[in-house]
């Protein structure tokens, strides 16, 4: 059975070669892996960003994926933040390792330290592992909020629970829809030949009444 390095021995090798690398910069870990709350399991990837001093040798030539190990699969794609490029590069490694590399030009880490607020990337969480420059010492913390959904109002939730849950129907048409209704407190179907008048382009729903 193939057994999947541990998560000291994957940082320990990502760090010894940027700090071996002279345009690496600054290595940053973002997400599940440095939040409090978890949770990670051994196959949870590692998102990695690299700030770099020449972004074009690393966005054009994709030889330093091999740095840490031997590829399997490989995928990638092109982004913006602070009106810089960045780029993607994810990479599932043969002993089963996964990691998906930010690469940002090294002036982000300025613009970002001098910004109002964390990129959603890092306020999700984030952990330093390297910065030759100390271009990251004015970050502001994370507060763990990126990707949380806030909480809607009550009348918002209660249009949603209207338009996606519940039809209260006044003039029901001919259609192939079941109408249900609630007597003593079950559910019953009554019809299955009307339809709401809220039903559109020919679609059946299902319309629940006794609410």
């Amino acid at each position: 059975m193939m057994q999947i390095p541990q998560e000291k021995d994957v940082v320990d090798k990502l760090v010894a070669w940027g700090t071996a690398h002279a345009l690496i910069r600054a290595m940053i870990l973002t997400s599940s892996r440095t939040r409090p709350d978890g949770p990670v399991d051994p196959l949870s990837d590692y998102d990695l960003i690299l700030a770099v001093s020449d972004v074009g040798l690393f966005a054009f030539d994709d030889a330093w994926i091999s740095a840490y190990g031997r590829p399997m699969v490989r995928w990638g794609d092109q982004r913006e933040m602070h009106d810089l490029a960045t780029y993607f590069r994810g990479v599932v490694y043969q002993n089963a390792v996964k990691i998906d590399y930010s690469i940002w030009p090294v002036e982000l880490l300025e613009r970002i330290a001098s910004s109002a607020s964390l990129p959603d990337q890092l306020d999700v969480g984030y952990r330093v592992l390297l910065d030759k420059d100390r271009r990251t010492a004015g970050w502001k913390p994370p507060s763990y909020q990126a990707h949380i959904p806030a909480r809607p109002a009550e009348a918002e939730y209660q249009a949603l629970v209207e338009e996606f849950w519940w039809a209260r129907p006044t003039s029901p048409r001919a259609c192939g829809a079941m109408i249900w209704s609630l007597p003593n407190g079950s559910w019953t179907k009554i019809s299955s030949s009307k339809r709401c008048g809220a039903c559109s382009n020919g679609a059946s729903r299902s319309i629940i009444t006794g609410l």
